[in-house]
This record gives structure tokens, C-alpha cells and sequence, in this order.
């Protein structure tokens, strides 16, 4: 007789996530990878992480997925060496294969030496503040009289922004030409145009990136990243609460990665990387950084951090937290975007005046 024919495979489930608070575990340096500059945060296994972009792969799991590095051409750097900070790595009792991917990834690819920034004549303005980029490529500078100066191609149109986003600090348009913005005394993050969201569970917000159909909120007033739903605003999980202190700025990195930077009044100022499951991997900028104004990442994963009291933007590798490169502003930087086009541009306020202001570009 003719064998039975095999069952088919069940549906598979859909996945589902819970959110329990992580806690990262410290342990002594490892004293085989003298070259890692970052510091490197693991997880115990079988503690479930905080947070997920997108439903985890089934194999490998995230702990064992290898970590994409930017090709490293094959010609000598030129460069002279560049300043290391002093950093630790930290693993827990076993470590995972991304920890140990990250250390075998120390060297940090070659990172070209940049023109000095190129100060546009017609954007002229008042008091710069947050810079983003619109879905058409458009850069988005907030000014203080709540006007909105966009760059596109080298033209220069000032647009008034809707009454709700009066006193805006940091902005993101949408693609339905809706904005998100935060604004007002009480720093409230709301959404305008066609979907309006009626509230929301944040105290302070102060900085956003969009991912998706998720908004990413630097929230300092619960001390963490909260994650909204991009529709209606509900509050949808949160991360980083054992590791960040003031989150500040906020940027998507590579391969679901999430950039923060965490600006406390009193302690270090430093970057923290986290994966798309909320889990902080690795820090690093403390010793580099003094007063951050914005952050942004690149294609190839270097990390741009403006800042003020530095007058400068500093770039990091974000696998290694090797800095790469010091951009000096000829002014008092108030933020920093990676366009799409690679273009850097970094809003700057002019030193002899505090109400006076222009863009400076790299291309």
C-alpha cells in the first residue's frame, strides 16, 4: 500500500511580545581585546528584551546573528591615529556570540577626510534650532519665529508652520504632510493634519525619530526611550530605563539599531547603542563629548554628535566607538543631519550673536 500522505505544517502563530524590564549585567573587562573602544552590554540569556521593531528572526537567534561591518578597503589610511577614549568591555558569566562579534570587529573602516563646511549665503537665520529631513528630501530648520526654513537644492523657502506647532523645538513631517511636533512650555509631542492624536503618555519629551510605523521618544522624564504607535499615539512599549539617565537625542541606526545619546546635568555624556529588541549593546563617547546638541547616522554606520561647548561635531564608528573625525563649525552648532544623499548639514549659531544663525553644509 501506498505510504500516507504527510500532515500539513500547522499555520504558524503569530508571534507574541511582552515587555518586562531588562537588567544589563556589569562584570570585569575582558582583558583579550585591548582595541575595543566601546563598551559592550550583554544580556543573561533567557531574559526577555524590552523591545522589538519587527518580529525576531528564527534563526540565528539576535544574540548569534553576525554583525554587518562596512567593508575596509584595501589601501593604507592615511589619517594619523585617532584619539581613544578610555572604555571598558563588560560581558555577563556567558557571554553571547555579539559581544564577541563586536570585538573581533575593532578595526574601524577608513573614514575619508571631509571639506571643510560650506556656510550657505541665503539661509539666514534667527535663532536655529532642530534639523530633520522631510520624506522629499527637503532639510527642515526650526527658527525662533516658529517658521520653518526648507532647503531643497540649494533654494531657500521660508513656510509657516500650523498655529499647533508654535514654539516647536524639534520637528519630522510625515508623508501625508503632517507634522510631529513637540512643543509648548510643556514640551508636548502631537501629531497634525489629516490624523490628529488626542493624547499621549509622555511627561518631557525632547527628541523623536520615526521608524516605521513607530515614533521613538527620547522621554526625560521618565529616563527612558518610549515607543508610540505612529496612527494614534498609544504608547506601545519602552526601553533603556537601567542604562540612560537624561535621553536627549535620538536617530535609527544600521540593521534596526537605535542611537541615543543620554545628557545628564551632572555625569558623563555619552552615546548608547540598543538593538532592535531594546537590549543596549554598547556606549561610548564619554570622554569626547561635553554639552550634545543632536545626533545622526550615516549610511555606513558612523555616528555625527554636534557639540555646542566643542563647537564641533564629532564622528564615531558605531561598532567600535573608535572617534574617526572632528568637524570644527564656524559657530555654536545646534544640531546635525545625515541626508540621504550623504549631504551633512549642521545648523550653527553665529558666536557674536545668540539671534543670528545660518546652515553649513557638506557635500
Amino acid at each position: 500500500a501506498a505510504p500516507a500522505a504527510a500532515a500539513a505544517p500547522a499555520a504558524a502563530a503569530s508571534p507574541t511580545y511582552t515587555f518586562p524590564a531588562f537588567t544589563p549585567t556589569h562584570a570585569p573587562a575582558v582583558q583579550s581585546a585591548p582595541e575595543q573602544l566601546a563598551t559592550i552590554i550583554t544580556v543573561p540569556s533567557g531574559v526577555n528584551p524590552g523591545f522589538v521593531l519587527s518580529p525576531p528572526p528564527t534563526v540565528p537567534t539576535p544574540l548569534q546573528a553576525p554583525v554587518s561591518t562596512p567593508p575596509i578597503p584595501s589601501h593604507p589610511d592615511p589619517r594619523p591615529a585617532a584619539p581613544r577614549t578610555k572604555a571598558k568591555a563588560v560581558q555577563s558569566a556567558a557571554p553571547s556570540s555579539l559581544a564577541a562579534e563586536l570585538v573581533a570587529a575593532s578595526e574601524t573602516p577608513f573614514f575619508p577626510a571631509l571639506p571643510k563646511p560650506r556656510v550657505l549665503p541665503f539661509a539666514k537665520l534667527k535663532k536655529p534650532g532642530a534639523v530633520s529631513e522631510a520624506p522629499n528630501g527637503s532639510v527642515l530648520v526650526i527658527d525662533e519665529k516658529q517658521s520653518l526654513r526648507v532647503w531643497v537644492d540649494g533654494s531657500n523657502v521660508t513656510q509657516v508652520l500650523p498655529s499647533a506647532t508654535h514654539g516647536a523645538f524639534a520637528l519630522c513631517q510625515l508623508d501625508d504632510n503632517g507634522f510631529l511636533v513637540i512643543a509648548g512650555l510643556e514640551k508636548r509631542l502631537a501629531r497634525t493634519g489629516s490624523i490628529k492624536w488626542k493624547r499621549t503618555d509622555l511627561q518631557k519629551p525632547h527628541a523623536m525619530v520615526v521608524v516605521g510605523d513607530l515614533v521613538l521618544v527620547a522621554e526625560q522624564g521618565m529616563s527612558q526611550v518610549m515607543i508610540l504607535s505612529l496612527d494614534d499615539g498609544k504608547t506601545q512599549s519602552a526601553f533603556g530605563k537601567e542604562s540612560l539617565k537624561l535621553p536627549t537625542y535620538i536617530a535609527s541606526g544600521l540593521d534596526g539599531d537605535v542611537v541615543v545619546v543620554d545628557a545628564p546635568e551632572l555625569g558623563a555624556k555619552q552615546v548608547f547603542v540598543f538593538d532592535a529588541y531594546g537590549r543596549a549593546t554598547r556606549s561610548f563617547g564619554r570622554e569626547v563629548l561635553s554639552d550634545p546638541a543632536g545626533v545622526s547616522v550615516d549610511s555606513r554606520g558612523f555616528v555625527f554628535v554636534a557639540d555646542t561647548r566643542a563647537r564641533s561635531v564629532f564622528v564615531f564608528f558605531s561598532l567600535t566607538g573608535a572617534l574617526v573625525t572632528r568637524i570644527d563649525v564656524p559657530g555654536v552648532p545646534t544640531g546635525v543631519l545625515v541626508t540621504a544623499r550623504s549631504e551633512v548639514v549642521i545648523p550653527f549659531r553665529h558666536e557674536a550673536s545668540a539671534a543670528s544663525g545660518a546652515l553649513a553644509v557638506i557635500a
